[in-house]
Parts: structure tokens; C-alpha cells; sequence
């Protein structure tokens, strides 16, 4: 019987395990390189988060006298950045008293500078039902930094004209 010589073998053997080092130790390589970036533009930006703060100084809602579809119905929040970074909002939360949640996008991002206040205003022509004098919480939050930027208005503080 005719095979292959054991000095070959061993040759093979040892190409084999040589090229399969390679290339486990280049995806280890870029692997390793990857993740480690990831951790650090988490750290980064949990740092710069630790920063950043915001409350909600006054809301007001509009009903426009009328609760129906096509009828504008105006919520406006002046929100105050009182941390050390700015923030950019780009929508707001209202909670009903049943616990339905209404998210209202804002027609742009609005960026509020450190230690500014800024007017938040979204007007929608939805009907305001569920809404109207039954707002149990006005939540809003920065886009970047939602666990630490982040405030909400009771129901109580919240201002309701033409409703």
C-alpha cells in the first residue's frame, strides 16, 4: 500500500495548524478591536450623560374649544436645561389618566444650551379625547441622554385653556 510519507503528514499537519492560528488570531484581533470601541463610546457618552439635566418649568394645553379631528389642539412645554451639556429633544410624552401613552413628535430636534430655557410646542389636528382634562403625567426627554435627562409635569401643574 502506497499513503503519504510521515514527514509529509507532519508538514501538513503543522501548515494546517499554522494557517488556522492565523486566522483565529485575526478575528480575535478585530473582534477584540470592535468590542473595545463599543465600551468606550459607551463609557464616553455615560460620562458625558452623568452631565445632563432638564425640567419641565410649565405646560399648557389647548383643546382650540374642540376635541374633534381637524380641530388644532396646541401642547407647550417651557423645558429648562439646568445641567452641564446640552440637549436635544425631539418629542414628548403625554399619559392619560386610563395610562395611555400619546407620544408627540415635534416637527424639529430642539437643542437647549446649557442653562437655557427653551418653548417646546407641538400642535396636532388628532382628536384631543382622550387627552383633554384628563393629562395624568407630560413627559419629556433628551434624545441622547434619556435615564439622566429627563423630567415629567403631575397633572396638577399642567395649565388647560379652551378645553
Amino acid at each position: 500500500m502506497k499513503g503519504i510519507s510521515p514527514l509529509i503528514a507532519a508538514v501538513f499537519l503543522v501548515i494546517i495548524t499554522v494557517v488556522a492560528s492565523i486566522f483565529l488570531s485575526s478575528w480575535l484581533s478585530t473582534t477584540s478591536t470592535l468590542q473595545a470601541g463599543k465600551i468606550r463610546n459607551n463609557t464616553l457618552t455615560q460620562l458625558q450623560c452623568q452631565y445632563a439635566d432638564i425640567f419641565i418649568k410649565n405646560a399648557t394645553y389647548d383643546c382650540g374649544l374642540n376635541c374633534t379631528t381637524g380641530t388644532q389642539h396646541t401642547t407647550t412645554l417651557t423645558v429648562v436645561n439646568s445641567g452641564k451639556r446640552n440637549i436635544n429633544i425631539d418629542r414628548l410624552h403625554i399619559r392619560n389618566s386610563t395610562g395611555f401613552v400619546t407620544s408627540l413628535l415635534l416637527n424639529e430636534t430642539k437643542t437647549i444650551t446649557v442653562g437655557n430655557s427653551l418653548s417646546i410646542t407641538n400642535t396636532t389636528r388628532a382628536t384631543c379625547t382622550g387627552i383633554n382634562n384628563s393629562i395624568e403625567v407630560i413627559e419629556v426627554s433628551s434624545i441622547e441622554c434619556a435615564s439622566t435627562a429627563y423630567d415629567s409635569l403631575d397633572s396638577g401643574d399642567i395649565i388647560y385653556t379652551s378645553c
